[in-house]
Parts: C-alpha cells; sequence; structure tokens
C-alpha cells in the first residue's frame, strides 16, 4: 500500500514539475514596434498608442510569440510612463496575458511585469510580479525585452 502511494506521489510530482514554471522564470523577447497613433501637445508632451509583436524565448527552452497593446505618455523631457497589455503563446498552445508597467527614459529602461491570466505552465505565474529590462534601437522600432520573475 505504502509503495502505491509512493508511486502515485512520484508520478503526481514528475507530471507536474514538467508543467510547472520553476523557482526562477526568465523570458527574452525580440519585438517590432509600431506607434499606431500619436498627439503632440503645445508644452512638447505626447501621448502614443503603441503596437509591440515578436518572438520570444525562455529558459525553459519554450518559445512562442507575444503581442502588446497600449498608451505610451511621453512627459516633455522624454520620460515615459506606459500600463500596456500583452497577450502572449507558446509552441503548444498555452497562453498568458502580462501588464507591463514603466517609468523610465522612452527608449530604455526597467518597470514591472505582472502575469494577469495563464493556461497550462504559466496558471502557476499568475498574480506573479517580475521585473523587466527593455532597450530600444533604430528610433525605438525593434525591441529587446528580458524579464525575470523568482
Amino acid at each position: 500500500m505504502f509503495l502505491r502511494k509512493f508511486i502515485f506521489i512520484l508520478f503526481i510530482y514528475c507530471f507536474f514539475g514538467k508543467n510547472a514554471i520553476g523557482k526562477e522564470y526568465i523570458l527574452k523577447w525580440y519585438n517590432n514596434v509600431k506607434i499606431l497613433d500619436s498627439l503632440e501637445f503645445v508644452n512638447k508632451s505626447k501621448y502614443q498608442l503603441t503596437l509591440a509583436e515578436g518572438s520570444w524565448e525562455d529558459n525553459y527552452g519554450n518559445y512562442g510569440f507575444l503581442k502588446c497593446l497600449g498608451p505610451i505618455k511621453i512627459d516633455p523631457e522624454g520620460k515615459a510612463n506606459l500600463e500596456v497589455i500583452c497577450k502572449g503563446s507558446d509552441h503548444l498552445e498555452n497562453n498568458f496575458s502580462i501588464k507591463l508597467i514603466r517609468k523610465s527614459d522612452y527608449d530604455v529602461g526597467v518597470g514591472e511585469t505582472i502575469y494577469i491570466y495563464g493556461t497550462g505552465r504559466y496558471k502557476s505565474l499568475v498574480d506573479r510580479k517580475c521585473k523587466y529590462a527593455i532597450k530600444y534601437i533604430k528610433e525605438v522600432t525593434k525591441g529587446f525585452y528580458r524579464h525575470i520573475c523568482k
């Protein structure tokens, strides 16, 4: 009887252990950015609607596509204040949604990623807050993003 319970627990651990995200999770995203529309004000501040999309990979060998949409407020000194929502999927059709929050320079900065939805392996990340960094090149049309969840 004990052996059966042990085997059952071992099976559950192995099965769910492979599908869950462990202690540290790193996601790298290579994105293309489009400004869908923009308003510029007299004081040189701006309000932009931005679309960013591209492929990603993580430290577990998963990969997929991520698309983000949302507003960016840029003050007269060029500092960005953003809160965008993203929808992602991996090669196994697991899905997740994240919110990116950042107050920093427009073309480079650090912020916070919050997982707001997840299926499959990403369920365990829901409500988790992660730190991210992003750097844009080519006049903010190409971006390199990385977040770490601990």
